[in-house]
């Protein structure tokens, strides 16, 4: 499984937004605090990520689409 904390997915061009928000002691395959698809953008703002462990693929955040992170 994927997306331990979040999994964003969807089937057209869609738009996602973490804004200030923690995210922590999560586990998954892929993406253990959040997993984003292709189809999505996805916007970090501020907030943390700790504690999150991905099995094979980003502990933190694996997005396979465009990813912005601002602090």
């Amino acid at each position: 499984y994927y997306g331990g904390g979040v999994y964003v997915d969807a089937s057209a061009a869609a738009q996602a937004a973490i804004v200030s928000s923690e995210v922590a002691s999560n586990t998954a395959n892929g993406g253990g605090g959040v997993y984003a698809t292709s189809q999505v953008t996805l916007a970090v703002t501020g907030g943390s990520f700790y504690n999150n462990t991905g099995l094979t693929d980003g502990g933190g955040i694996y997005a396979t689409g465009a990813l912005s992170l601002t602090d």
